[in-house]
């Protein structure tokens, strides 16, 4: 499915997943890949042992255990993303020709981000938690190509707390690891699953940092530090057929440094102000974060990335099941702090052929919940 079908415009999760799914891709883009030997192939066993070697890399504050004969290397394009490579693939170019890879990348930047698809939570062992996306059979190939080459993905968001990261200039903030298996067929993806599972719940920190959210030795940000700002564009998950709600706080001029923990809260309203009922409203979410350093550094609504402990996020679900024209939803926060933002103009979808609410009747169920 093409970008512009998800919607008019879209960060992505922590501004690294639109980079790493082109070096996947690149990484993984050939022609007719196929399994070696059958189709069914017995899963490589994952129950980690004494025989596991250990990686550690203190520049990236990263370590893990990984099966004898797999293979540790950095992407020859992108020395940041490290490749972890399956014995039986470790002798292949690392330049298209890999059937399965987990590629393992450290970034500045909060875990909770902008979705292209459903999302599942968890923690790793070590209590940090994740997102984790399941794209199965995504399509990466162009148009041109027939039949179309598939890959299988699964990609885990962590979130890495705050702390500098030494590589080249100091790299201090909030920081994520994103973990992606990636697989050229199906029975490769059920293969190795499971033993790249256990590698990625193995991962943990070299040095301990701080938490995400915001610093409880600050004082607490004064209303006119600091403003609500929704994202300018409208995120679509054409799986559901919902909206993502989404924006962030941002600091007023050069305040000093403060904690920012609000609690805020969505309803929809006509233009007039006047309440409109969806199930779910007034939902509420909880922002938790240091100003200035969790904030893009401007007061305008067009520069959002990456997302931040201060970037919040509703999804309407099934919003499209009854589209209201000259309708938005109102955010608030405490001491009157307030933003809105107009429903997305479905018009804009069918002029382009688009039919983002085919098969939502008048009876689904439609919903505002916090996200993930």
């Amino acid at each position: 499915m093409s970008g512009a079908s998800r919607r008019l415009h879209r960060r992505p999760l922590v501004g690294v997943a639109a980079a790493l799914a082109v070096v996947l891709a690149a990484t993984l883009m050939v022609a007719g890949i196929r399994d070696r030997g059958s189709g069914t192939a017995a899963p490589v066993a994952a129950a980690p042992s004494s025989s596991w070697q250990q990686y550690r890399d203190p520049s990236r504050n990263l370590r893990f255990s990984f099966p004898p004969g797999w293979v540790v290397t950095p992407h020859p394009a992108s020395p940041e993303l490290l490749l972890v490579i399956p014995p039986e693939f470790a002798g292949h170019p690392l330049d298209g020709r890999l059937p399965f890879v987990l590629a393992v990348q450290l970034r500045r930047g909060y875990y909770i981000g902008s979705v292209q698809a459903e999302l599942s939570t968890g923690r790793l062992p070590g209590g940090q938690p994740f997102v984790r996306s399941d794209e199965p059979a995504a399509v990466i190939s162009p148009p041109d190509v027939q039949p179309p080459i598939q890959r299988w993905y699964q990609t885990y968001y962590i979130d890495w707390g705050r702390f500098c990261a030494p590589t080249g200039q100091p790299d201090c903030g909030v920081h994520t690891v994103t973990a992606r298996l990636a697989a050229g067929t199906a029975s490769l993806a059920d293969r190795y699953r499971s033993v790249a599972t256990s590698m990625v719940q193995a991962l943990a920190p070299v040095r301990a940092g701080k938490p995400s959210v915001g610093d409880p030795t600050l004082p607490a940000c004064l209303p006119e530090q600091w403003q609500l700002v929704p994202e300018y564009g409208w995120s679509f998950v054409p799986e559901s057929h919902a909206w993502l709600i989404q924006g962030t706080a941002l600091a007023r001029g050069r305040s000093p440094t403060c904690r920012l923990r609000a609690t805020l809260r969505v309803a929809v309203e006509r233009e007039d102000g006047t309440p409109l009922p969806v199930p779910g409203t007034p939902a509420a979410v909880t922002i938790d974060g240091d100003l200035p350093e969790d904030t893009s550094g401007t007061t305008t609504d067009d520069s959002l990335a990456p997302a931040t402990p201060l970037t919040w996020h509703w999804i309407w679900r099934n919003w499209c099941r009854q589209p209201l024209d000259r309708a938005r939803v109102r955010i608030t926060g405490p001491d009157g702090q307030a933003a809105t933002k107009e429903l997305p103009p479905l018009r804009d979808y069918l002029d382009r052929g688009e039919q983002p609410c085919q098969g939502v009747g008048p009876e689904a169920s439609w919903r505002i919940s916090t996200w993930p």
